[in-house]
C-alpha cells in the first residue's frame, strides 16, 4: 500500500481561504444573534472537521486541502481562547 502523497501547492491556498470562510461563518453565526465567542467555536470546529474529512481522501490536492485547513484553524482557536481569558 503506497502513501498518498499532499500536495504543497493546495496546502498554502487553502490557508487564505480557509480564514476567510472562518470569518464569514463565524459573522454569520453572530448576526443571526448568537454569542460573538460561541459562533468562533462553531466556526472553528466546522472548519477543522471539513479539514479531518478532506485528510481521508486518498487524493494529494484534497489532503493538502485538509492540511491547510487545519493549520488555518489551530491559529484560529489559539486566538480566541486568549481573546475569552
Amino acid at each position: 500500500m503506497s502513501r498518498a502523497r499532499v500536495s504543497w501547492l493546495h496546502a498554502v491556498v487553502a490557508v487564505p481561504v480557509a480564514a476567510i470562510a472562518w470569518v464569514v461563518v463565524a459573522g454569520a453565526l453572530a448576526y443571526t444573534g448568537s454569542d460573538i465567542a460561541f459562533s468562533g467555536l462553531v466556526a472553528c470546529g466546522v472548519g477543522a472537521a471539513i479539514g479531518a474529512a478532506l485528510l481521508l481522501v486518498p487524493r494529494p490536492a484534497a489532503r493538502g486541502l485538509g492540511l491547510g485547513t487545519i493549520a488555518t484553524m489551530l491559529p484560529c482557536a489559539i486566538g480566541l481562547a486568549i481573546s475569552l481569558m
